[in-house]
């Protein structure tokens, strides 16, 4: 979501109401830097070069499943304000209705863990890395799936017209 869909719904609830976010699916997230700033890398001709701060944000999302055994990881980019990712709640059946972690404890972790590892490599303490909130959507077939897939994977090499690109707003 880009600038403009933030400003108009950062009051509403973002959340799909009466859904319980801790049941087995999947799930597309997007997380923004504070400000859209421009901390994680860059594209070049289509193709994002991460930043320090990029790589410990990367390495902050790869490090989830042991913390949450109930997860798994699908794709995932760092992009130069936001991330997007997909993750499996409920991965593992050994686990599942006993081990109940919600998706937003799981981006929570997520944004607590990657901006203590981004602000430590940005030198740079007590400043917010991420917008407060964070934008799911819940993935429910297969045709679903390799759409956002694609998406994810293509993302890079279509920053020129993404509304979180902030040469656009020049």
């Amino acid at each position: 979501m880009g600038r403009s869909n933030l400003a108009v719904h950062h009051r509403r609830a973002i959340r799909l109401a009466g859904y319980d976010y801790r049941q087995d699916g999947m799930y597309f997230v997007t997380i923004c830097t504070f400000q859209w700033e421009c901390l994680l890398g860059e594209i070049v001709d289509g193709e994002m070069y991460l930043s320090a701060a990029g790589e410990a944000v990367q390495q902050a999302w790869d490090r989830l499943p042991p913390r949450f055994p109930g997860i798994a990881l699908d794709r995932f980019v760092v992009m130069p304000n936001h991330v997007h990712g997909i993750l499996f709640l409920g991965a593992d059946p050994g686990i599942g209705a006993a081990n109940p972690v919600s998706l937003g404890t799981v981006v929570g972790a997520f944004k607590s863990l990657a901006a203590i590892a981004a602000n430590r490599v940005l030198a740079r303490e007590g400043s917010p890395l991420w917008h407060r909130n964070y934008y799911e959507h819940i993935i429910r077939n297969d045709r679903e799936l390799h759409r956002v897939r694609a998406y994810i994977e293509g993302n890079p090499a279509n920053w020129a017209q993404d509304d979180d690109n902030p040469a656009l707003a020049q």
